[in-house]
């Protein structure tokens, strides 16, 4: 699997990609194009060794870690206006694979590269994006407990959230949550922030 900068030419394939992912709150084609076009770095893609792309993630610099919302840290999703060039803090904008890379762990792919151009080459002080919650609204109804207790508990030292526990077995560690972080139904609209060092 190659991870690489998104060309012009990927954008449709990026578009279907962000579609198949995430429905109707997919990024747009012209959000797509202002997050290549304002940090093309920060765009990337996973080819297969087919050629096919099978993933897609964005990124943009800050300079500070932030409890707003997703859309208020991005600029609702297209990063032009929050985008800081001499940012020194690596941000998560988006992240999407289709569902036949599932096998080859995408998402731990793409976090080793950005890990790899932001922190390891001294660019960054470190990554940090937030995260969904999609198994809090099943426990909550089960439990009729709080999003704290929610994410302070654990199972084998990882939080029950698969999502963030996606992010901690690569090495994300939790900071807070945030309350309509990102408009998800399986999450209660909560996010997590999250940081890699």
């Amino acid at each position: 699997m190659l991870i690489r900068t998104m060309k012009i030419e990927d954008i449709a394939a990026v578009v279907g990609i962000e579609r198949v992912a995430w429905g109707e709150s997919a990024a747009t084609v012209e959000q797509i194009r202002l997050r290549a076009q304002t940090f093309a770095e920060g765009s990337i893609v996973a080819q297969d060794a087919s050629g096919k792309l099978v993933g897609y993630a964005s990124s943009q610099l800050v300079d500070q870690i932030s409890t707003k919302t997703w859309a208020a840290q991005t600029d609702g999703g297209n990063i032009s206006k929050t985008h800081i060039p001499t940012g020194n803090i690596a941000y998560g904008v988006s992240m999407s694979a289709l569902p036949e890379a599932a096998n080859h762990s995408i998402g731990s792919l793409i976090i080793k590269y950005y890990y790899q151009i932001y922190v390891a080459s001294g660019r960054c002080s470190l990554l940090c994006l937030g995260s969904r919650l999609p198994g809090f609204k099943r426990w909550r109804s089960e439990t009729q407990g709080n999003i704290k207790t929610y994410l302070a508990e654990t199972f084998n030292g990882y939080s029950r959230d698969p999502e963030l526990r996606l992010y901690q077995k690569n090495g994300f560690q939790l900071l807070w949550e945030i309350e309509d972080y990102y408009p998800d139904e399986q999450s209660h609209n909560f996010g997590a922030m999250i940081v890699q060092r």
